[in-house]
């Protein structure tokens, strides 16, 4: 009769699915929870980041339309020194790095050097 679903289950198993079914509701919310904070936190990201691309698209287009005099004093107070090298090198030293150029130029006093490979 139990295969006909006409028979009663005994109340233990019935508890004991009852309750493995809760679990899993549980675990499942508790996931979705989870991973709905990081949705947010990645959709947060991102709008920061497209912040400062904005931001440094426009700094892109002051510098691009600035007077050649006005560039040549934006590079002499960004770049501190370039260093080129026989074989192809470059060697980039800042007066600034990464975060003061993100976070204004007064934020740090470490600067920050690159070494770039040159065509060939």
């Amino acid at each position: 009769m139990a295969i006909q679903g006409k028979s009663a289950l005994p109340q233990d198993v019935l508890s004991e699915m009852l309750e493995d079914t809760r679990q899993k509701v549980l675990d499942t919310s508790e996931r979705i929870t989870k991973l709905t904070a990081e949705l947010n936190d990645g959709n947060s990201k991102i709008e920061e980041m497209k912040a400062e691309f904005n931001r440094i698209v426009s700094w892109s287009k002051i510098f691009d339309e600035s007077p050649m005099e006005v560039k040549k004093m934006i590079c002499g107070y960004i770049i501190k020194k370039v260093s080129v090298f026989r074989d192809y090198r470059i060697k980039i030293e800042f007066n600034i790095n990464v975060e003061q150029f993100l976070n204004g130029i007064d934020s740090i006093d470490e600067c920050d050097t690159y070494e770039l490979p040159m065509a060939q």
